[in-house]
């Protein structure tokens, strides 16, 4: 049991609840009340690297993954859930284990908000996956909610990630672009490779370069699918419409399909 707040002392109350010093203070019997404490931990798994910063309209993978981690961490905060936080960048992992209480969550939640891209080029490559995941099966409680923050590039999936799915319960948050949906019907667009710093032209009305692009597609699509063959464990983000709802609407499918 967790201690919530103090109210007054009504006839049939437990005696024993009773908070002696509030009720010297205030002239009359106060009692603690206390409410079930649930041992539900969150984790977020936040890839970080060069593909946040694209976006093709107002904003980037990046703005709306922070915009998600703080909107979980409100939600733990007022929900008293633990929650921590993993982030990958091309140069280095951190690892914030799952903390409880305003202070401590806001406090994590802060460090990953206030951090600022990392300037090493590339992506974390297989190994730095590998090692990130590992370390998270060792360190994270079993039965705990793993969320995986990304933009999931088609990859080889990582060993790792079947004792994962076996351990905890897994959700997939994917950061979607438009472009990474569809493409435009015609014309050349100017786009700078965040993994390599070089810029690109991309003319969308020659037929190879969208077939090239659907066959990406495909490829993301069919690995979304194998990380997470429940519907119910994948979470498209639109990065530009807003997270809460989309959050809001995820939330509200899940528990209708897993009650059902």
């Amino acid at each position: 049991m967790e201690f919530d707040q103090v109210v007054k002392y009504t006839y049939g109350d437990d005696m024993r609840t009773i908070d002696w010093n509030v009720t010297a203070r205030r002239g009359e019997p106060y009692r603690k009340q206390y409410i079930e404490e649930r041992e539900l931990t969150l984790h977020i798994f936040f890839e970080d690297g060069p593909g946040m910063l694209f976006g093709s309209d107002s904003r980037t993978r990046r703005e709306a993954a922070l915009d998600f981690i703080a909107l979980m961490t409100h939600l733990c905060v007022q929900n008293r859930d633990r929650m921590g936080i993993s982030r990958l960048t091309p140069s280095s992992h951190t690892y914030l284990k799952p903390a409880r209480g305003r202070s401590a969550l806001y406090a994590s939640a802060q460090r990953v908000l206030d951090s600022a891209p990392d300037d090493a080029q590339g992506t974390p490559d297989s190994a730095a996956l590998s090692r990130a995941l590992r370390i998270t099966l060792q360190l994270l409680p079993r039965h705990a909610i793993f969320i995986w923050l990304s933009d999931f590039p088609p990859r080889k999936i990582p060993e790792e990630w079947h004792m994962l799915r076996q351990r905890f319960v897994c959700v997939g948050a994917r950061l979607d672009d438009a472009w990474d949906v569809t493409t435009p019907s015609s014309g050349i667009f100017p786009v700078l490779d965040t993994a390599t710093q070089e810029t690109l032209t991309l003319d969308w009305s020659r037929a190879s370069v969208r077939r090239q692009h659907e066959k990406w597609r495909q490829s993301r699509e069919k690995m979304w699918a194998e990380l997470f063959p429940s519907i119910t464990d994948r979470l498209a983000l639109d990065i530009n419409q807003p997270v809460l709802s989309q959050v809001a609407e995820f939330l509200t499918s899940r528990s209708r399909t897993m009650a059902a």
